[in-house]
């Protein structure tokens, strides 16, 4: 996934809430579960700097 990738589903994530399929349309390619996953390693690793230890979903739920 390319950053630009990256930044669509961080955008969007925030437009649409975590509705994947509607994400998954602005990637080509992309599948709604590979978009959730990027976006939910991306959430871990932003916990993980502010010294917050989450993984999985608990991730996407702290994120909301």
């Amino acid at each position: 996934m390319t950053p630009k990738d990256e930044r669509v589903i961080y955008e969007a994530q925030k437009k649409f809430g975590n509705k994947w399929a509607e994400i998954a349309k602005l990637l080509p390619g992309r599948t709604e579960s590979g978009c959730r996953n990027r976006w939910v390693r991306s959430q871990e690793r932003v916990f993980a700097a502010a010294g917050l230890h989450v993984h999985g979903a608990a991730a996407d739920r702290l994120a909301e």
